[in-house]
Protein backbone atom coordinates (compact mmCIF):
# COMPACT_ATOMS: atom_id res chain seq x y z
CA UNK A 1 0.00 0.00 0.00
CA UNK A 2 1.28 3.33 -0.93
CA UNK A 3 2.50 6.24 2.09
CA UNK A 4 -0.78 8.51 0.29
CA UNK A 5 -3.61 5.55 0.03
CA UNK A 6 -2.34 4.75 4.09
CA UNK A 7 -2.14 9.09 5.37
CA UNK A 8 -6.19 8.72 3.31
CA UNK A 9 -7.44 5.55 4.75
CA UNK A 10 -11.16 6.29 6.31
CA UNK A 11 -9.43 3.92 9.52
CA UNK A 12 -6.44 5.62 9.79
CA UNK A 13 -7.98 9.22 10.12
CA UNK A 14 -10.65 7.95 12.53
CA UNK A 15 -7.72 6.84 14.88
CA UNK A 16 -6.00 9.71 14.23
CA UNK A 17 -8.82 11.51 15.18
CA UNK A 18 -9.90 9.54 18.11
CA UNK A 19 -6.39 9.46 19.54
CA UNK A 20 -5.80 13.44 19.27
CA UNK A 21 -9.56 14.14 20.90
CA UNK A 22 -8.79 11.53 24.08
CA UNK A 23 -5.08 13.54 24.40
CA UNK A 24 -6.91 16.67 24.37
CA UNK A 25 -9.70 15.71 26.89
CA UNK A 26 -7.31 13.87 29.08
CA UNK A 27 -5.25 17.37 29.19
CA UNK A 28 -7.85 19.41 29.61
CA UNK A 29 -9.42 17.07 32.38
CA UNK A 30 -5.71 17.35 34.31
CA UNK A 31 -5.91 20.82 34.01
CA UNK A 32 -9.42 21.25 34.97
CA UNK A 33 -8.64 19.53 38.48
CA UNK A 34 -5.19 21.56 38.95
CA UNK A 35 -6.21 25.14 37.78
CA UNK A 36 -4.10 26.89 40.40
CA UNK A 37 -1.19 25.41 39.62
CA UNK A 38 -2.28 25.89 35.49
CA UNK A 39 -3.26 29.73 36.25
CA UNK A 40 -0.04 30.23 37.99
CA UNK A 41 1.63 29.23 35.00
CA UNK A 42 -0.47 31.46 32.68
CA UNK A 43 0.40 34.03 35.06
CA UNK A 44 4.37 33.29 34.75
CA UNK A 45 3.96 33.91 30.53
CA UNK A 46 2.31 37.78 31.88
CA UNK A 47 0.59 37.93 28.86
CA UNK A 48 -2.46 38.60 30.60
CA UNK A 49 -2.79 40.56 33.62
CA UNK A 50 -2.65 39.00 37.11
CA UNK A 51 -6.41 39.21 38.09
CA UNK A 52 -7.46 37.42 34.60
CA UNK A 53 -4.93 34.14 34.83
CA UNK A 54 -7.75 32.32 36.50
CA UNK A 55 -10.36 32.87 33.96
CA UNK A 56 -8.21 32.40 30.97
CA UNK A 57 -7.32 28.87 32.75
CA UNK A 58 -10.87 27.97 33.13
CA UNK A 59 -11.57 28.73 29.61
CA UNK A 60 -8.65 26.84 28.28
CA UNK A 61 -9.12 23.66 29.85
CA UNK A 62 -12.92 23.58 29.44
CA UNK A 63 -12.11 24.41 25.34
CA UNK A 64 -9.61 21.90 25.49
CA UNK A 65 -12.38 19.08 26.96
CA UNK A 66 -14.90 20.58 24.84
CA UNK A 67 -12.72 20.34 21.42
CA UNK A 68 -11.19 17.36 21.97
CA UNK A 69 -14.69 15.42 23.00
CA UNK A 70 -15.92 17.06 19.46
CA UNK A 71 -13.18 15.33 17.89
CA UNK A 72 -13.90 12.10 19.26
CA UNK A 73 -17.33 12.45 18.52
CA UNK A 74 -16.28 13.76 14.71
CA UNK A 75 -18.29 17.23 15.60
CA UNK A 76 -17.91 19.74 12.96
CA UNK A 77 -15.27 22.39 13.64
CA UNK A 78 -13.77 20.71 16.50
CA UNK A 79 -10.25 20.86 14.29
CA UNK A 80 -10.49 24.22 13.75
CA UNK A 81 -10.89 24.85 17.69
CA UNK A 82 -8.17 22.52 18.48
CA UNK A 83 -5.86 23.92 15.90
CA UNK A 84 -6.62 27.66 17.56
CA UNK A 85 -5.86 26.38 20.24
CA UNK A 86 -2.31 25.34 19.30
CA UNK A 87 -1.93 28.53 17.32
CA UNK A 88 -2.45 30.04 20.84
CA UNK A 89 0.16 27.93 22.43
CA UNK A 90 2.42 28.84 19.69
CA UNK A 91 2.14 32.71 19.64
CA UNK A 92 2.32 32.96 23.50
CA UNK A 93 5.58 30.67 23.51
CA UNK A 94 6.67 32.89 21.10
CA UNK A 95 6.38 35.85 22.99
CA UNK A 96 8.13 34.47 26.30
CA UNK A 97 11.04 33.92 23.73
CA UNK A 98 11.04 36.85 22.54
Amino acid sequence: MKAGKILLDRNTYRILRIGLGILFVISGTIKVFDLNSFSGTIRAFAVLPSELSMPAAVLVSLAEIGFGAGLVFDIRGSLSGIFGLILVFILILGHAWY
